[in-house]
């Protein structure tokens, strides 16, 4: 039988034997690691991701871009784009929304309504007024 020089104690609380254990960890944290990243590099050619950019004002594909312009700010509230989707003269492709190009809509009309009330009003008084004017 081998004799020890220090007892199983004094080597398992050593320092040597604590990086020792460690090191067979850190070893296989790191394979694990490191076969991951390969991995995921050998299958980038085989993954696809959509990319697509947005940019204010352009619809189409990659190769062909067409200017979308408005005179006022709008929203988007429908969407009937689609990919490789034919459209013919006067189909709708996009809804726009604009509240403060409304709001002004329904300002002016409601102002042109008052306005008229009070021309109407003004001509019934012209009439009642035909009459020569009325001495004190």
């Amino acid at each position: 039988m081998k004799k020890q020089l220090f007892p199983q104690t004094f080597i398992n609380a050593s320092i040597e034997h604590y990086t020792f254990r460690l090191r067979k960890r850190l070893v296989s944290i790191y394979s694990i690691l490191l076969f991951s990243i390969i991995t995921a590099l050998a299958l980038l050619p085989f993954i696809s991701v959509k990319v697509s950019t947005s940019m204010a004002g352009l619809i189409g594909t990659e190769e062909n871009r067409y200017d979308l312009n408005t005179s006022v700010g709008s929203f988007v509230v429908q969407n009937r784009l689609e990919e490789g989707l034919k459209v013919k003269k006067g189909d709708t492709l996009l809804v726009l929304k604009n509240t403060v190009l409304q709001k002004e809509l329904t300002q002016t009309n409601s102002r042109i309504y008052e306005l008229e009330q009070f021309v109407t009003d003004l001509n019934m008084l012209i009439k009642n007024t035909k009459s020569p004017p009325q001495q004190f």
